[in-house]
């Protein structure tokens, strides 16, 4: 039997596509806007609290916002759990509370708010899970320190020496309404796993550890003396969206950071001690920009290296300010592949210091002589 079914598995790999009396393949008919509204209107009308929507293939996407946009307008308490939004079916559950949905958020389903939410239970594990987040145009905030965990990290020490087990998660952040927001005391919370944003406001700093941050858009507001984005050892990836706070994106030693796209990256002042640095990047960290971003400093410049940097680009408008170690290095810029880069375009933060393109390219701060 099971050769029997082999077998037929394999012929249909080969059989052709069934057609019509005119020898044609036909189309699968698409669901329409308002067949969708009629449908999902009729559940709601019936106090249905879980129902199940067809999609066309392919316009899951808009359909989908269709739908969140019919439940927006008909419930205004707790939160929406949707299946796997890459299928042609998708199942939404209505929670009464932002805690229920949590209960019911597991791997590849998305929760959608439904109203301004405050959580003060304890942070939030994303583990051995894919999942996204939508704000739809409401605040989630916590009055806790942070409010997720992206992964997590287990440690013991054997023979004196710390063994670590890592367990992944990924978790994704959009807003399919307008200002919607993440709001907490202190961070966001710690990335050990992945985490994206697409859109929306995190009203706090983001600490990646041994993880991987994507920001394609929304914004990330530091209100007070630390930076936007803490890279302690992992990868951050910026192509778009707003970073302010006072510096802004702070690199540690291993890291990783790439800025390309057109992100705009801005330094703010808090205080004497924190300067309006868009980009500190330390020493034995690893930092490339390319794009077109946007970077704006204040009295120590766009950036602070402490490590030479990777251009694969500069800019075209204005100069770039930048201040160095000067204790441990005179080169801060390392020209990419195709790059002749232009020493006009950059210019000394630190007083008797000024920009000098070397026979090898690459950009170095040189000590003003007499």
């Amino acid at each position: 039997m099971k050769r029997f079914l082999i077998l037929l598995a394999a012929m249909a790999i080969v059989l052709p596509a069934c057609t019509n009396d005119n020898n044609e393949i036909p189309t699968t008919p698409t669901i329409s806007v308002e067949e969708i509204t009629a449908k999902v209107t009729e559940f709601l009308d019936a106090g249905e609290t879980s129902f199940t929507v067809d999609f066309t293939p392919g316009t899951q996407a808009e359909m989908h916002a269709v739908v969140i946009s019919l439940i927006s307008e008909a419930k205004t308490e707790g939160a929406i759990i949707s299946s796997d939004l890459s299928a042609s079916s998708v199942t939404y559950t209505l929670h009464a509370t932002f805690a229920d949905a949590l209960a019911a958020w597991e791997n590849n389903t998305t929760l959608t708010l439904l109203a301004d939410t405050e959580y003060n239970d304890k942070e939030i594990d994303i583990l051995n899970k894919s999942v996204i987040l939508d704000l739809n145009g409401k605040e989630l905030k916590t009055t806790n320190s942070s409010l997720f965990n992206i992964g997590k990290e287990d440690y013991n020490f054997i023979d004196g020496e710390k063994v670590s087990t890592i367990t992944h998660g990924d978790m994704t952040i959009r807003d399919s309404g307008e200002n919607g927001t993440i709001t907490t005391s202190n961070f966001f919370g710690e990335v050990i796993g992945t985490l994206t944003l697409e859109n929306g406001t995190l009203n706090n700093r983001i600490f990646v550890d041994y993880g991987t941050f994507n920001m394609t858009g929304g914004k990330i507001i530091m209100p007070n003396y630390s930076s936007a984005i803490d890279n302690y050892s992992g990868t951050v990836n910026i192509s778009g969206g707003i970073l302010s706070g006072p510096n802004c994106i702070w690199t540690n030693s291993g890291s990783v950071t790439n800025i390309s796209g057109n992100p705009t990256i801005k330094g703010t002042d808090f205080d004497s001690l924190n300067k309006n640095i868009a980009i500190y990047v330390a020493a034995d960290a690893t930092v490339t920009i390319s794009g077109t971003p946007t970077l704006i400093g204040g009295s120590k410049g766009e950036i602070f290296v402490c490590n030479p940097i990777t251009l694969n680009t500069q800019p075209t408008d204005g100069k770039w300010r930048i201040s160095i170690n000067t204790d441990t290095i005179t080169v801060f810029a390392i020209p990419g592949e195709g790059i002749d880069l232009d020493a006009s375009k950059f210019e000394s933060a630190l007083e008797g210091y000024e920009v000098q393109k070397l026979d090898d390219g690459s950009l170095a701060m040189i000590k003003i002589t007499e």
